[in-house]
């Protein structure tokens, strides 16, 4: 079977840099006696990015697939799959995917929505992958748009209005952290055994209410367990790494470069240690941007490739997860 590579990534952010504190003022965290550098403190992110309400997470997806189709010179035409793998969706139907096809002047014959939480971009990273390994197609949009800063919007005017108090803290901190992006990458054909080497996925659903979001009672009730999600998903990335790396038929010292799902400082700390890795062998972007959610990923990867950090040989271990608790760990030749 023949592999499949990543050609191009771009990505998008979101216009408005908010800092964490302003966030934490404007939920009016001093009345519980907290200082609005908590976020600040325990997660290490200072800033996040925002959009105007007016954004939908499809525009997100179509700006950052616009320069992700420019960076790889494949034409709109070729394309033969799009997935869109954002937690929120434009509307209900049709699948935002085929707003995003359309727009760009895509007409495939794969083309729909998928969803997993902040690892959504890596499930349908995993789906363009098997297609193109088995001949369906050739060339593949995967794509992501997050509008989380109406979730911070809201958790935070609860707090305002005092319907939040101090014990909903840690259940709800998490939500301070969220920023606005839209990532995306071409997948197409390897020709000389580079790109995607191998896959491992695990999850531990028993864990789903670590972090949920749900919206069918009069109003929305939802948790972001910060502690609990970081301790569960560093433990399954460590138990999953021999594995992985049997797959790979790699060591740790052929790792290059590492990309790891953002969520704050110590995980990403964590990560770096269990691989032996220097920071300047990763990419950090949790400091400014904040959780990035599903567009956590590309967006990195469009960071580091845009950086020239990628050459030709080099091998990239991928860390994503997301809420369930589910961890993908893939392993990349450039």
């Amino acid at each position: 079977m023949q592999n499949s590579k990543i050609l191009a990534a771009g990505s998008s952010l979101g216009r408005i840099e908010v800092s964490t504190r302003s966030l934490l003022d404007e939920a009016r965290f001093e009345r519980l006696g907290l200082s609005n550098d908590m976020v600040e403190i325990e997660l290490g992110i200072t800033h996040v990015r925002h959009c105007p309400s007016s954004v939908k997470p499809g525009d997100l997806a179509i700006e950052a697939s616009q320069n992700a189709l420019k960076k790889s010179g494949v034409s709109s035409s070729l394309i033969d799959a799009v997935f869109f793998c954002g937690i929120e969706r434009d509307y209900s139907e049709p699948a935002t995917a085929h707003r995003v096809a359309h727009e760009l002047g895509i007409n495939a014959p794969f083309c729909w929505d998928k969803s997993d939480a902040c690892h959504g971009f890596t499930a349908g990273l995993i789906e363009a992958d098997l297609l193109i390994r088995s001949g369906r197609i050739r060339y593949a949009l995967v794509c992501t748009g997050e509008r989380s800063s109406n979730k911070t919007a809201h958790v935070g005017n609860l707090f305002a209005k005092g319907r939040l108090k101090m014990p909903d803290v840690r259940d709800t901190l998490g939500a301070f952290t969220l920023g606005d992006g839209g990532g995306a990458m071409i997948l197409g054909p390897s020709d000389d055994g580079s790109g995607i080497q191998a896959v491992h996925t695990q999850c531990q659903s028993k864990y789903s209410r670590l972090c949920f979001w749900d919206e069918w009672g009069l109003e929305p009730s939802f948790a972001m367990k910060m502690g609990k999600i970081c301790a569960t998903t560093i433990n399954l990335v460590k138990r999953m790494i021999p594995e992985t790396l049997d797959k790979l038929a790699w060591s740790k010292e052929d790792i290059d470069m590492m990309i790891p799902h953002q969520v704050g400082a110590k995980p990403f700390y964590k990560y770096l240690d269990m691989f032996n890795i220097q920071v300047d062998r990763s990419i950090a972007t949790y400091e400014r941007l904040g959780n990035l959610a599903s567009a956590t990923i590309p967006i990195c990867y469009d960071i580091l490739e845009n950086q020239g950090r990628f050459v030709a040989g080099q091998r990239t271990f991928i860390v994503s997860s997301g809420s369930g608790i589910v961890v993908s760990q893939l392993g990349i030749i450039h």
